[in-house]
C-alpha cells in the first residue's frame, strides 16, 4: 500500500526572511517519516542556504499512489530502466551515417609478442559518430550556441515522471501537436510509442517512418 505525507512548513533564514508552504505532499516509503527527514529534504531539494529553523506542522499520512520515487527510499530500492538499444559493431542508426567500429586495437594474442612471457593485454577500439544507437539530440546538434551533452544535467534525464503518447504507425505517420494537447507534459519524460521499433536494425526502419511535425 503506497503512502504520501501531507504537511505545512515554515523555513526561517539566519540572514532574515522566511518561506512557508501549506498542504505540501510527498511520496514516502513505509508508513511514516520524521519531521527531521522532511526538513532535510526540503532544504536539500530547494537548495536553500543560510537556513535557520525548519518547522513542520499538520503532518498527515495519506494512502495514495506514488507519483515518483519516495523521498526516504532505501539506497538500492529504486530501479532505473535503460531504454537504449545496445550499440553493436556494424549497427546502422541513420542512413548515410557510418556504422560503429568496435574491435581490438591490440588483441591478447598480438600483445604476447610485445611483452614478457606470461604477460598479455587487450586494448579495445571504438569509433563511431555521436548519432549512434539510441542517442540524445542535445541543443548543440541544431544550434551553434546550444548546450552539448556535457552541459545537460543528469537530473534532466533520469528519475522523471513519464507519460506515454501512443500513435500507432498503422494509422498515421504524422505526429502533430494534437496528440499532446490537454496533457500534463512539463517536467516529464514524454515517450511517443509508435510501434515502429519492430523494424529496428532493418532497412525498413529508415523508410517512410513516423515523424514529429
Amino acid at each position: 500500500m503506497e503512502k504520501r505525507v501531507q504537511f505545512d512548513f515554515e523555513i526561517e533564514f539566519t540572514n532574515g526572511g522566511a518561506i512557508q508552504g501549506q498542504g505540501f505532499r510527498l511520496d514516502i516509503a513505509g508508513g511514516d517519516i520524521t519531521d527531521q527527514e522532511l526538513a532535510d529534504y526540503l532544504v536539500s531539494d530547494m537548495r536553500l542556504l543560510m537556513v535557520g529553523k525548519v518547522l513542520i506542522h499538520s503532518k498527515t499520512i495519506l494512502v495514495e499512489k506514488h507519483r515518483r520515487a519516495p523521498i526516504n527510499a532505501r539506497p538500492g530500492s529504486e530501479q532505473l530502466v535503460d531504454l537504449s538499444h545496445t550499440i553493436e559493431h556494424g549497427l546502422v542508426t541513420y542512413k548515410g551515417l557510418p556504422a560503429p567500429i568496435i574491435c581490438d586495437y591490440l588483441s591478447r594474442e598480438e600483445s604476447k609478442k610485445l611483452y614478457a612471457r606470461g604477460t598479455e593485454f587487450q586494448i579495445g577500439k571504438i569509433e563511431m559518430v555521436t548519432n549512434t544507437g539510441t542517442y540524445l539530440d542535445c541543443p548543440f546538434h541544431r544550434y551553434e550556441h546550444g548546450k552539448d551533452l556535457s552541459e545537460v544535467g543528469v537530473e534532466r534525464l533520469t528519475d522523471l515522471d513519464g507519460i506515454v503518447i501512443r500513435v500507432d504507425h498503422k494509422e498515421t505517420f504524422v505526429i502533430n501537436a494534437d496528440f499532446f494537447r490537454g496533457k500534463e507534459l512539463r517536467g516529464r519524460a514524454v515517450l511517443v510509442h509508435t510501434g515502429w521499433d519492430a523494424y529496428w536494425n532493418t532497412d525498413q526502419y529508415f523508410e517512410h517512418h513516423p515523424h514529429l511535425t
